[in-house]
């Protein structure tokens, strides 16, 4: 982590590499939950921070093909991520949670919440209509900033975090559509998620090598062989 970050500091772009899940969950477990900090993280665009899945989703024909886009291949960012959306005459229901072995904290369940309505409004240039929001954990203290951004129908302690949505604004033309370069950024979208694929069946395979022998397999040189392949 360190790392990558001696890395952004040198200006080195660093939009396409990833962090295990088990270090994501460590950063949001130093965030004091009592704060606005993961609020106003998630309140903020900031277009050079952009990595390749949100700048596939900039060029969007409709929000609702962003939003599909996104859940799609929210493993580009974390495979944890979990969205069902669900569409009604007039309203669109949003859900999110997450599906881990891991325990996810506040701060990170806020942070997503409220980044989705922020590149909504984004997206569509202006505030979003927003009928309801609820979320599962406690009211915060920041409350009034929820309402501000959510609307007044905001509810704490919740079974589910949802958003809903005005239906006709899920579907509104976006200015930014660009089918050219969305197709180009979904090819390498699918090339990075392919590589991310492949060092996952590694790790997955040098842990069933440990689990069936660890002392066999403790030196490097024993893992290349049984799998096979070379060292880099």
């Amino acid at each position: 982590m360190f790392n990558e970050y001696r890395l952004f500091k040198s200006n080195v772009a660093i939009v396409e590499h990833r962090l295990s899940e088990v270090y994501l969950v460590s950063l949001w477990n130093l965030v004091d939950a009592k704060s606005d900090f993961t609020f106003n993280m998630g309140s903020k665009i900031n277009q050079n921070a952009k990595g390749v899945l949100a700048n596939w989703i900039s060029y969007s024909d409709t929000l609702a093909q962003a939003f599909h886009i996104f859940t799609q291949n929210v493993g580009l960012l974390n495979h944890a991520e979990q969205w069902q959306v669900s569409e009604g005459e007039t309203y669109v229901k949003l859900e999110f949670q997450y599906r881990s072995a891991l325990t996810y904290p506040i701060t990170a369940i806020e942070r997503r919440m409220v980044a989705v309505i922020a590149w909504g409004n984004y997206f569509i240039q202006q505030p979003l209509t927003i009928f309801s929001a609820s979320f599962c954990f406690p009211e915060p203290r920041h409350n009034v900033e929820y309402e501000q951004l959510f609307g007044s129908y905001v509810s704490f302690r919740s079974e589910v975090n949802q958003i809903v949505l005005l239906k006709a604004q899920f579907h509104q033309p976006l200015d930014s559509a660009n089918s050219y370069l969305r197709k180009i950024l979904k090819e390498r979208s699918h090339s990075i998620q392919q590589s991310m694929d492949s060092l996952t069946s590694v790790a997955a395979s040098v842990t069933e090598l440990f689990v069936k022998d660890l002392a066999g397999f403790c030196t490097i040189e024993n893992i290349l062989t049984a799998l096979p392949m070379s060292r880099t």
